[in-house]
């Protein structure tokens, strides 16, 4: 993972992704064998409002040689954050989210991250949503639901509500707000009151 600067335009920080943050080297030398986090979908940033780190909370699967199939990886959170004096990019945790999607990205409310997982379409398991609070050095589930709609229909975006909470759709739901912190449903839109439907 790489930080870059928009304004001049140079990577000003990177971390090697390893599921064992202390042996960078080897990790670098023999991914393969160690096991890497490689991200499969879009990174959200926030701020730890704890340690007011900054924070990327980056989808990713654990890529390994023992590994064939992308859709076998075990699927991780992984929190990378850029503290202290140097600024240096360093995983704060991982936490195993079997079945991330990489068409959906997580977002940050608060100290919460908000995430979707999606089993294959072969076994016929429901999407679910997760919230997870990050505490630091370690990522606390609070909650998980089983996404309303079909066996796949998962929330592709979410988006936080300066109010509170935050807006997902779900396929024959429509749009919901949903708490952050406990996953209730604050408000629905059901899609039979969009216009052109």
């Amino acid at each position: 993972l790489a930080a870059w600067s928009v304004s001049l335009g140079f990577c000003w920080a990177s971390v090697i992704l390893c599921p064992d943050g202390k042996d960078y080297a080897k990790c670098q030398a023999q991914p393969m064998e160690t096991g890497f986090f490689r991200p499969v979908g879009l990174p959200a940033v926030g701020v730890n409002e704890d340690t007011m780190d900054q924070v990327a909370y980056l989808p990713t699967n654990l890529v390994r040689s023992d590994v064939a199939r992308d859709e076998d990886a075990t699927g991780y959170l992984v929190a990378v954050g850029a503290g202290g004096i140097s600024k240096r990019l360093h995983i704060n945790w991982h936490l195993q989210l079997d079945g991330l999607q990489p068409s959906v990205h997580v977002c940050t409310t608060g100290n919460v991250i908000i995430a979707t997982t999606c089993k294959g379409e072969s076994t016929g398991e429901k999407c679910r949503i997760h919230g997870i609070r990050d505490r630091g050095s370690y990522g606390e589930p609070l909650w998980s639901k089983p996404c309303r709609g079909g066996p796949v229909a998962g929330p592709q975006h979410t988006v936080v509500d300066p109010r509170g909470g935050f807006w997902t759709w779900h396929s024959g739901s429509g749009l919901l707000r949903m708490n952050a912190t406990t996953g209730a449903v604050i408000e629905q839109i059901p899609e039979s009151l969009w216009p052109g439907t």
